[in-house]
């Protein structure tokens, strides 16, 4: 469970709030729900809540992936990886 939060908190970590787009308002308060989320599942041994955060992050990562490299800068990509596996660790 741990693992996963601190997963989010990377993505989390890796929006650049410099940009005024709703975009990076929505995420961060998506970021923010999923982590209360896993913390009342965890509190609750709720899978429902489990399973609805998977599938948010499965949404999200088909999202990114259907973002041509050209758009989404492979270079961003790589930062962000960079980030996430700092996180993890």
């Amino acid at each position: 469970m741990s693992r996963v939060i601190s997963i989010i908190d990377g993505l989390r970590m890796s929006i650049d709030h410099s940009v005024e787009n709703p975009l990076c308002e929505n995420l961060e308060n998506l970021y923010d729900y999923m982590n209360r989320r896993l913390l009342l599942a965890n509190i609750n041994n709720d899978d429902a809540a489990l399973e609805e955060v998977a599938a948010l992050l499965q949404e999200l990562k088909e999202a990114w992936d259907a973002i041509p490299d050209t758009l989404r800068g492979v270079d961003a990509l790589e930062r962000a990886r960079e980030s996430h596996a700092e996180a993890v660790m």
